[in-house]
């Protein structure tokens, strides 16, 4: 049982000049940004092993977290032009990122009858700074039907981490990086365009990942940090095509994109084959595993997604034909062993949606995907199962100041576990008035999940085992909105004119 608030907050800025010399440019880009997790969870667990001797285990505990960060985020660029058809870009970024964790867990007193007893070994003070700078140059050349724009950039980062409390102890790492980029682009016509985009970058690992602690929230399936952490370094190649007809209101997009990922953040799982002492006071039963991320090479990512739109004039409506699919390789390691997990899922979708009028529209879709995953070491995590979400929207507006609104969604999922191979559906439905001048205002009433038959179902997949998780979600409910749009458009031209 968990009491958390959160917050998340941020408020970008952006500053840009255009100088009197066509191509000759400066902005300035800010964004500071502050986030907090506090509050306090329960666990109360009893497990029992069935191994040599029927034995069992009782968790009784409290704990109070607060987790906080406060992050900046700032960029200068200038742009000169070199020639009529090309020109420089010198840029300037900085990142910011400063965490703090602290949790302090008790147990339960059978003495006080409370949670008084503090557990040093799962608890935990932690803080990490992240502070990244960059310095880059780009160049852009560019014709008639063609752009090429190729950079490399320069980044310095560096990594505190200090760990307060039980133990006192501090990592400092550096971090240096050349990352090239590339964009080019061709345009066979005004409605034809080619994209292809190449790109490199970094991302340092969070402070959980970092934090030397137990987490016991699953007994069976205990947790930890690894301060020895280093940032990752991605690199990510797509190519775009997008091609239009507006007299014929057809148009066409495919996207293939490629990733791949060296020093990906991975986990390396230790199951028990007897039982053993992880840390001071916490056993590892036998058959029970602990987790740690470690850095390993491999990981890449392949994903490809099309769509089609054309015009049926005997419905009033357009018709949208989308197809897709992906495939993920994904290193891990068990018991000191390498294991690739393989991902593969193919999707398919259709809707209709209409043109009819202002007053009337309507939207009918359904989207399939199917599913799989394979393991090179543990071929019992080995599943396969579809999902099928299908929706009808209808909007009406019978008067100009009324809208009516109804939508039902039907979810299918098929290959989970049995209990939760669910089979439901969503109906919402909402009446809106229009108010005051220029109908800027709307009161709005709307009732969600009237068959209160919704349900939340995900599954997670890692490399020792897969599981099904049903989150309890909020069902029917009714919400009353009042929305007012803020508009006001100056005009140039002088008075009496038109």
């Amino acid at each position: 049982k968990s009491n958390l608030d959160g917050m998340n907050f941020s408020a970008p800025l952006q500053y840009r000049h255009a100088f009197a010399k066509k191509g000759r440019t400066f902005s300035v880009n800010v964004n500071p940004g502050y986030s907090q997790n506090k509050g306090n969870s329960y666990l109360n667990s009893w497990t029992m092993y069935y191994a040599d001797t029927l034995s069992s285990d009782l968790l009784d505990q409290m704990a109070d977290r607060d987790v906080n960060g406060l992050s900046l985020n700032s960029s200068v660029a200038y742009t000169e032009p070199v020639t009529a058809k090309s020109q420089l870009m010198f840029s300037y970024k900085n990142s910011y990122n400063k965490s703090n964790s602290d949790k302090e867990l008790f147990n339960y007193s059978d003495v006080d009858l409370a949670y008084t007893n503090l557990d040093t070994v799962l608890s935990n003070k932690y803080n990490s700074r992240y502070l990244s700078q960059s310095a880059g140059i780009d160049y852009r050349y560019q014709q008639e039907k063609w752009n090429l724009t190729t950079g490399l950039a320069y980044q310095y980062a560096q990594l505190h981490g200090a760990q307060v409390f039980p133990v006192e102890y501090s990592i400092n790492k550096v971090f240096v990086s050349f990352l090239p980029s590339a964009q080019f682009q061709y345009k066979y016509s005004k409605k034809k365009i080619l994209r292809i985009n190449y790109r490199s970058s970094n991302k340092a690992p969070t402070v959980s990942q970092l934090q030397n602690v137990i987490d016991n929230a699953n007994p069976l399936l205990l947790s930890t940090g690894n301060p020895n952490l280093k940032q990752n370094w991605q690199n990510s190649l797509s190519l775009r095509f997008s091609s239009s007809n507006t007299e014929k209101s057809k148009s066409f997009m495919t996207l293939l994109n490629a990733t791949l990922t060296q020093n990906y953040i991975v986990n390396h799982a230790s199951i028990a084959m007897q039982d053993s002492m992880v840390a001071p006071g916490i056993i590892l039963a036998k058959g029970s595993q602990i987790t740690r991320p470690i850095n390993m090479d491999g990981y890449f990512n392949l994903r490809s997604f099309t769509i089609y739109s054309l015009p049926i004039p005997k419905l009033k409506s357009n018709m949208n034909l989308n197809v897709g699919g992906a495939f993920t390789h994904a290193p891990g390691m068990i018991n000191n062993q390498i294991n690739y997990a393989n991902s593969y899922n193919v999707g398919f979708g259709l809707a209709f949606s209409s043109n009819i009028s202002e007053y009337f529209d309507f939207l009918v879709s359904s989207n399939t995907t199917y599913n799989m995953i394979s393991n090179t070491l543990q071929s019992k995590s080995n599943s396969e199962y579809y999902n099928q979400s299908s929706k009808l929207k209808i909007q009406a507006m019978p008067w100009k100041w009324m809208v009516l609104q109804t939508d039902i969604n039907h979810q299918y999922n098929s290959g989970l576990s049995e209990e939760y191979n669910q089979n439901y559906f969503l109906w919402n439905a909402a009446i809106g008035c229009k108010l005051l001048k220029d109908q800027r205002a709307e009161l709005r009433l709307s009732v969600y999940d009237i068959l209160k038959q919704n349900n939340s179902i995900t599954r997670n997949t890692t490399e020792t085992y897969y599981e099904d998780v049903q989150t309890n979600v909020q069902q029917r409910y009714l919400m009353l909105t009042f929305t007012y749009n803020i508009k006001y458009y100056k005009s140039d031209k002088p008075a009496g004119n038109e």
